[in-house]
């Protein structure tokens, strides 16, 4: 017993959280399998399961008022509430006896669950995936500080190309600016190459780059090579802006389902039991 538990501990908390869910699901679904085995309504059984499931993971987004807490880490909170989603849907499964319901509002509340489910496997890859590219991009930001940011760099473009328009007594660069770049630096660009992971943006650069440089003398290209290193900074930050939008907007559509669906399940239990009586 002391070795089983000794290797308990040393368990990463997914491995402890995915083997308390297996456990939970065998105490609730054995059971229901004896009551159907006796010709008895299993539902009650696994409804109330599944809700008391589904309670739990709305504990999750409450956690940040007890951060002082020792109960549980982070790492196992997000565990657990990774197991205790594949649970839920599980559960629902099991409650249902199908993959879809019937009933409209069957259906609505099968809707609700799906959605909240698929939303909540995508945020987890995007958990997993976009913080490792921010920390490869090697230009990592705060948000808050980006609009910061992009003020600077525009404010420094329009410098280099004022500078070169008063210097050489040509508005080339200027015109060039006015026309395709002031549209680049005036507000985050390629948010979905960003995203991807495509090198859009330097392609884009790199072309407007090559497409006015013939047109320029020596001393006008310095500045061409000034501006385009200022772009380019401008790239790593609309990356940064881009995979931080999505790691902020993610749980703003996943958590309104969920609450829809806790309306719902709350709905769908008081029906139950005023039929029942």
């Amino acid at each position: 017993m002391t070795r089983i538990i000794a290797i308990v501990r040393v368990c990463p908390p997914a491995v402890k959280a995915a083997g308390v869910g297996v456990l939970l699901y065998c105490a609730v679904a054995v059971p229901a399998w004896l009551l159907a085995v006796e010709l008895r309504e299993p539902n009650e059984l696994t409804g109330y399961a599944l809700f008391a499931v589904i309670c739990f993971l709305g504990l999750y987004h409450t956690r940040k008022r007890f951060s002082g807490s020792k109960l549980m880490s982070a790492e196992h909170w997000a565990s657990a509430h990774v197991v205790g989603g594949l649970l839920s849907l599980a559960l629902f499964w099991l409650h249902i006896g199908t993959l879809w319901p019937t009933g409209f509002y069957e259906i609505l509340l099968g809707l609700a669950f799906y959605a909240v489910t698929a939303v909540g496997i995508v945020g987890y890859a995007l958990q997993k995936f976009l913080p490792r590219r921010l920390s490869l991009s090697g230009s990592e930001i705060i948000f808050e500080r980006i609009p910061t940011e992009l003020h600077r760099l525009r404010t420094q473009a329009e410098a280099i190309v004022l500078d070169c328009a008063q210097t050489n007594g040509s508005d080339t660069l200027a015109r060039h600016y006015s026309e395709t770049m002031a549209w680049y630096f005036n507000r985050p660009r390629f948010r979905i190459g960003h995203l991807v992971g495509s090198q859009l943006a330097t392609f884009w650069i790199d072309q407007n780059y090559e497409t006015v440089k013939r047109y320029l003398n020596e001393s006008e290209r310095a500045s061409l090579d000034a501006l385009r290193a200022v772009a380019l900074r401008k790239a790593g930050i609309d990356l940064q802006y881009a995979l931080q939008l999505v790691l902020r907007a993610w749980p703003l559509v996943h958590v309104p389902i969920a609450v829809a669906l806790f309306t719902l399940m709350v709905w769908h239990l008081v029906l139950v039991n005023v039929y029942t009586l």
